[in-house]
């Protein structure tokens, strides 16, 4: 979406990968939110292999986000 809000301004459209791509201003509007949307799927994809079985080993052994839910008054330490 930074992109698709940044494509107007005339120097920056001049250094998007679209326009340096050759794509006219049209077709880079259009495919803005689709390698946004893209890019945080795969983001997205890569922050949960990470962190869950990372948060996983934390909470079983009393750690992670399970000591903070502790710390504020939480019922059960493994939601």
């Amino acid at each position: 979406m930074a992109a698709l809000l940044d494509l107007p301004r005339a120097d920056s459209l001049r250094d998007h990968a679209a326009a340096r791509a050759g794509l006219p201003l049209r077709a880079a509007v259009r495919v803005a939110p689709a390698a946004d949307t893209v890019a945080i799927a795969v983001v997205e994809l890569v922050d949960d292999v990470v962190t869950v079985p990372v948060d996983r080993r934390l909470i079983a052994r009393g750690e992670g986000h399970a000591v903070v839910h502790r710390l504020h008054g939480g019922g059960d330490p493994a939601h």
